[in-house]
């Protein structure tokens, strides 16, 4: 059940997402963006291609290729890394920031209305009578 609500609750917050990208300035960016850019709003440091790639759960080269169109975009910039000279970090730029910070000053949306009680009062009521029935059909049996 926690899985079904979980899921919901991700659906609606990348329709949400996807609403507010439509009807802003950045028409380029599209939600799988957000795998680069949500964890560089925590790095202002930036991070390394393969940790963002780790962070996001998917191989280097997919984070490459996000990371280069949100480069070519102009939304993060590839730095010198300080702690090794052969590699570079990513880190987001002042219009790499508002993507993230934008959407959240900008939501007049509370969670009610992103989860409408009728879209998870099913899930919960069919969870809630399948448990009943077991109970019942254990009791009887033993």
């Amino acid at each position: 059940m926690l899985g079904a609500l979980v899921r919901v609750a991700h659906t609606a917050m990348i329709g949400e997402y996807s609403r507010w990208l439509a009807s802003s300035p950045y028409t380029d960016i599209q939600p799988a963006h957000a795998a680069a850019i949500q964890p560089l709003w925590q790095l202002p440091e930036g991070a390394r291609l393969t940790t963002l790639a780790r962070m996001a759960g998917m191989t280097k080269q997919s984070m490459g290729a996000l990371v280069d169109a949100l480069e070519h975009g102009g939304y993060v910039e590839r730095v010198d890394d300080p702690d090794d000279r052969r590699a570079s970090r990513v880190r987001l730029t002042a219009r790499g920031g508002w993507t993230i910070s934008a959407p959240r000053s900008d939501s007049s949306s509370t969670p009610c209305d992103i989860l409408p009680e009728a879209r998870v009062a099913p899930h919960v009521r069919s969870s809630a009578v399948h448990r009943r029935e077991y109970n019942a059909a254990a009791l009887s049996s033993g």
